[in-house]
């Protein structure tokens, strides 16, 4: 018989599989794709090397030391490792945000798509101070890096992601009256 911790961990891990779908629309439309390539009426995307990272990425943001310069990934393959990355992103932000499940969807996604980007996960400080429920003060230490004012130098999309999960955090401040 399966003690009860097995029985609660199998659990957990049902109720994150059945999250993933909630994060999947938000991650593509920012992550975007290499080159659409059809060989025989299906769809690939081509493997893709952004500025001098030391790594390849494929199919959705999906940077791996794996990953092969010159190769592709099936639309089918592309999807299956975006909810698997996902995933791990997702256990790891429920790790590290407190009160995620009590937070609101729109900053739910937010979150999640930062840290499939490694933007929040890179913010301690911001980290600290959402669990400290200082929304309003955590959307401003979020742009304050490096990282952001690179991408908006730059005219990166990544300048725009950030500020949207910047200002999903300071709505968050607004629908707790921290405002």
């Amino acid at each position: 018989m399966a003690s009860a911790a097995v029985i609660a961990a199998t659990g957990a891990t049902a109720n994150i599989d059945n999250e993933v779908n909630n994060y999947v629309d938000k991650i593509k439309n920012y992550e975007g794709t290499g080159k659409v390539i059809i060989v025989d009426g299906k769809k690939y995307f081509k493997n893709y090397r952004l500025g001098d990272e030391e790594f390849i990425t494929s199919g959705y943001g999906f940077y791996n030391k794996d990953n092969k310069e010159g190769g592709m990934v099936s639309e089918e393959k592309a999807m299956k490792d975006l909810k698997n990355n996902i995933k791990l992103k997702l256990i790891q932000t429920k790790k590290n945000i407190k009160n995620f499940d009590s937070l609101s969807n729109n900053l739910k996604k937010n979150i999640v798509s930062s840290w499939y980007r490694g933007s929040l996960s890179g913010s301690p400080k911001t980290i600290r101070l959402i669990n400290e429920g200082k929304f309003k003060e955590a959307s401003v230490e979020f742009l304050n890096n490096d990282e952001y004012k690179a991408a908006v130098k730059s005219g990166s999309g990544v300048a725009k992601r950030m500020e949207d999960v910047a200002n999903a955090i300071k709505m968050e401040a607004l629908k707790k009256k921290e405002i």
